[in-house]
């Protein structure tokens, strides 16, 4: 009988070991004439949205959408990146202008808006959900960094202790992103760390 149980038991635990194994497929997604290509993110549909360029230089955004890439730049900047998207096709991203200052943009239905922080010497959005909420990175007048949510047209910072950055969001308010402790110069204790900022809590994570 217990020789039985051990056979069950074995076969048990085989046929789980398979059912629980996953295997992936890759695919390279660079746009067409390109000679560098980074996707920054993809939604729920599998639409991509990412930065490029030419062999000529510059920096392009794009979105791939049903299989077809389409160029994203703001226009009069001279860098665009497209860096979030939502099932609604909704992109943010950021862009910089003549002057060398970045600043981020939403872009819905072929309609660019930028955006800054109040206050900030250069924003960048990295993430929108599909209720809308942008969230991203800003740098103060002192050259601090900031992470940054926009709801419902007000912004809010959000910092870990002594320093945040914002890197992608879902519903209810569930942001992720990475903190970088501040600490005098050559000290030991400098590390970064994967952060959760939820409603009500900011968790620390880190690999250890």
């Amino acid at each position: 009988m217990k020789r039985i149980f051990l056979l069950i038991t074995i076969l048990l635990a085989g046929v789980l070991g398979i059912s629980a194994q996953v295997t992936y497929k890759f695919k390279t997604v660079d746009f067409p004439g390109s000679s560098f290509n980074r996707a920054h993110n993809i939604n729920r549909l599998g639409d991509i949205v990412g930065l490029f360029s030419f062999p000529t230089g510059g920096g392009h955004g794009y979105l791939r959408h049903n299989g077809v890439f389409q160029q994203i730049d703001y226009p009069g900047a001279i860098f665009t990146s497209a860096r979030g998207i939502n099932s609604s096709l909704q992109i943010v991203g950021g862009y910089v202008d003549v002057n060398n200052v970045d600043h981020a943009f939403l872009l819905v239905n072929g309609q660019f808006t930028s955006f800054d922080v109040p206050g900030a010497t250069s924003t960048d959005a990295f993430d929108i959900d599909d209720s809308g909420e942008i969230v991203g990175v800003c740098i103060d007048t002192a050259g601090v960094q900031h992470g940054f949510v926009l709801k419902d047209g007000i912004f809010s910072t959000l910092d870990f202790p002594r320093a945040a950055t914002m890197a992608g969001c879902q519903g209810d308010l569930q942001i992720s992103g990475s903190a970088k402790r501040r600490k005098p110069a050559y000290s030991a204790d400098d590390r970064s760390a994967e952060s959760v900022f939820g409603k009500e809590r900011v968790t620390q994570i880190d690999a250890k």
